[in-house]
C-alpha cells in the first residue's frame, strides 16, 4: 500500500462518516509524520496524517486522522 504524502487528495472512508463527521466531502493531506516513541501499542506507532477536511457547506477544519480513516481518491 503506497504511504500518504502531503498534498494527496482523499476520502473518508464509510467508517469516518458514521462515526465523525458525515458531512465531509473530501481532504487534502498537510502533514504526515510516523511516531518515533518505541510502544507496545501497534496504534501508536501508526502515521498521523494532518488534513484539510472540506465539508458539504463550504467550510474546512483541520484534523489529524489515522490511515484507516481515509483512501486515495
Amino acid at each position: 500500500m503506497k504511504p500518504f504524502m502531503v498534498g494527496d487528495y482523499v476520502h473518508m472512508t464509510q467508517e469516518f462518516h458514521e462515526h465523525w463527521d458525515n458531512d465531509a466531502l473530501y481532504a487534502i493531506i498537510t502533514e504526515v509524520w510516523n511516531s518515533t516513541t518505541p510502544t507496545s501499542s501497534s496504534v501508536d506507532s501508526l502515521p498521523r496524517i494532518v488534513a484539510t477536511i472540506f465539508k458539504n457547506d463550504g467550510s474546512t477544519y483541520s484534523s489529524v486522522l489515522l490511515p484507516w480513516d481515509i483512501h486515495l481518491a
